[in-house]
């Protein structure tokens, strides 16, 4: 885009629905916030209605996943998120807001044997988290698609909370320029940005393993970056996520590296300008673009970038999490899920559904 012409950032004014990218957020929420859940929690893909009231209305909310289909599997968390299974995240969100015993009498029904979940109230654990990784500026409401993208981000909020699961949970307000120096080398002026403890080390450490998910696990929406050059040997490790949204309007893709954040996104300034089709999913829009830009890095002797693996913790981590996912019934499934996707592997991750029944009378209006 030519500045002389057209004088807009899309970077960090502009702002577009950030689809599946969005989910490392909810997840962070699910593990980090007070449900304290593990990689390891299961939930089945499978249908459900959800009934809830927006804005004095009421409605049912139906999540679907992006190829249509549901697997009934059970899938842990970092399996849920490699493949991108929409009808997951949304179940997710509303465990988050199970209510305890110590919730108001008002909340809780007479049988307290009975799980019963508020959807506002896991919704709005999901926003308090995005404000706390540094989606700040973006106008969000708690409502059930909440993890799914739903509400308009910029790019430079999303890299700037990505930042925070690589800087051990302390998130850090972006700045474009360090320092100002004469043509002599004399420093004229040093720019300090300001950083917080936005979710704990543990918490950043696991998101790091989930984001590497994509890349690792079966059907992963991640493993087209096998197509480049960027896994010389065993030793390099990269993480990332994909998002797609309606209509194939946007397509975006989130890469990590053990020390560097790329945020990738595609579209067009007029918001009904649409892909054609699954070619405009971010798995094969974006994240192509991550790849060959991260080729250009590794092989770039002038940067003095050297890949390999994330930094492994140096603190004790007490959540089980990389010896929690039983091996699959099918071991053939490398098939790539589509973005927001439910795959279509036959893995069988576990007994009964974890998932909660979800009953119109348990659910908090």
């Amino acid at each position: 885009m030519d500045y002389d012409y057209f004088k807009y950032d899309h970077v960090k004014q502009g702002k577009r629905q950030p689809g599946s990218t969005f989910k490392p957020i909810l997840y962070t929420a699910a593990i980090d916030g007070p449900s304290n859940l593990t990689p390891c929690e299961q939930i089945q893909d499978r249908p459900f209605n959800l009934n809830y009231r927006e804005n004095k209305e009421d409605k049912t909310w139906s999540p679907k996943n992006a190829d249509g289909h549901f697997t009934y599997n059970n899938y842990t968390l970092r399996k849920a998120m490699a493949k991108s299974v929409n009808s997951v995240a949304a179940a997710l969100t509303l465990k988050i807001g199970e209510l305890t015993e110590d919730a108001p009498d008002k909340k809780l029904n007479k049988d307290r044997n009975q799980k019963q979940y508020d959807m506002e109230q896991g919704a709005q654990t999901v926003m308090d988290y995005a404000k706390k990784l540094g989606i700040n500026t973006s106008q969000m409401q708690a409502i059930p698609a909440i993890g799914l993208g739903a509400f308009d981000v910029s790019l430079y909020e999303m890299v700037a909370a990505y930042c925070t699961f690589l800087n051990n949970g302390m998130y850090t307000n972006p700045i474009l320029v360090t320092r100002i120096e004469d043509r002599n080398g004399k420093l004229l002026h040093e720019f300090t940005t300001k950083s917080r403890q936005a979710i704990s080390r543990e918490s950043a450490y696991l998101m790091i393993y989930m984001l590497r998910g994509g890349v690792e696990e079966n059907g992963g929406t991640s493993k087209g970056l096998f197509n480049y050059d960027l896994f010389p040997n065993n030793k390099v490790q990269m993480a990332g996520k994909t998002g797609t949204t309606s209509n194939y309007s946007d397509a975006w893709y989130m890469g990590l590296t053990r020390d560097l954040v790329t945020g990738v996104w595609v579209g067009g300034d007029d918001r009904s300008i649409h892909f054609r089709g699954a070619a405009g999913e971010g798995s094969r829009m974006a994240l192509p673009i991550f790849g060959r830009y991260m080729e250009l890095v590794f092989k770039d002797k002038n940067l003095g970038y050297k890949p390999g693996p994330f930094p492994k913790p140096t603190f004790t981590i007490q959540k089980e999490y990389d010896i929690c996912s039983p091996k699959p019934r099918n071991t053939d499934d490398n098939s790539n899920s589509s973005d927001g996707g439910g795959g279509s592997s036959n893995d069988s991750l576990g007994p009964e559904p974890v998932l909660p029944e979800i009953l119109p009378d348990t659910l908090q209006r």
